[in-house]
């Protein structure tokens, strides 16, 4: 697995999350927004992984999560939410969604790793 896509509405925290997705050697593109993000999935070679900021204005990161989900393409696509929201209703709303894990904001670079670890291999990657 080499290609991993964010969404972060917050650059800065993007900025920091990105730092430490390159010092776990991933290739990495960045989006700002999540419509961003759906057009890039139609038009650009599939991520192995996309982590995905919970709350977003416009389209929230759920709201972008039921649009991969609901496209046979992106079905094995290893989906992870990260968020400050901690509240087991959002845990489970987005693992209902079809979250392949969730990530509590700030995260360390071990939790990272384990998370996309734990996403890609219940995908089956």
């Amino acid at each position: 697995m080499n290609l991993v896509w964010l969404v972060d509405d917050d650059e800065a925290i993007g900025d920091a999350l990105r730092s430490m997705l390159r010092l776990l050697n991933y290739d990495l593109r960045f989006f700002t927004d999540a419509r961003s993000c759906a057009r890039a999935l139609i038009t650009d070679p599939t991520p192995d992984l996309i982590l995905i900021d919970l709350n977003m204005p416009e389209v929230s990161g759920i709201e972008l999560l039921d649009y991969i989900r609901s496209k046979l393409r992106w079905n094995n696509l290893p989906v992870v939410i990260i968020s400050a929201e901690t509240a087991p209703a959002a845990v489970e709303s987005a693992r209902e969604h079809g979250a392949d894990g969730y990530l509590f904001k700030p995260i360390s670079v071990g939790e990272m790793q384990a998370g996309i670890d734990q996403a890609i291999q219940k995908r089956g990657k």
